[in-house]
């Protein structure tokens, strides 16, 4: 089986933005051991390229939730409390991390005065 056919496979897994279990076990009975390994890294490739993992030390207020929504509408976010920031935020999307958090700016500025 084609990858480009995988790849329309794993593009239809998904029902509103949502993996439908479904249809993966559906598709994944009909598939040999080759290529359910292919549809399986395919699809986990496919979840890390549309979704978006945000850590905070605290719950986020709703304002700021909404701007991340608009930000990455075409994509799910998964919320995580992190208590290891103390204030701040880290998101990560793809291979791009996006940080900015009191522990980091502290760290910096020890590392600065200690040079």
């Amino acid at each position: 089986m084609e990858k480009k056919l995988i790849t329309q496979l794993v593009e239809g897994s998904f029902r509103n933005n949502e993996i439908d279990g479904e249809i993966v076990n559906s598709i994944a009975d009909k598939l040999n051991k080759s290529q359910l390994r292919e549809y399986i890294k395919q699809l986990k490739k496919y979840l890390a390229g549309h979704t978006v993992r945000v850590e905070t030390a605290f719950p986020i207020g709703k304002t700021t939730e909404k701007e991340l929504e608009e930000r990455y509408s075409n994509k799910k976010i998964n919320y995580v409390i992190n208590k290891n920031l103390i204030l701040g935020i880290k998101i990560y999307e793809d291979d791009v991390i996006y940080s900015k958090n009191l522990k980091d700016s502290l760290e910096d500025i020890q590392n600065y005065l200690t040079k």
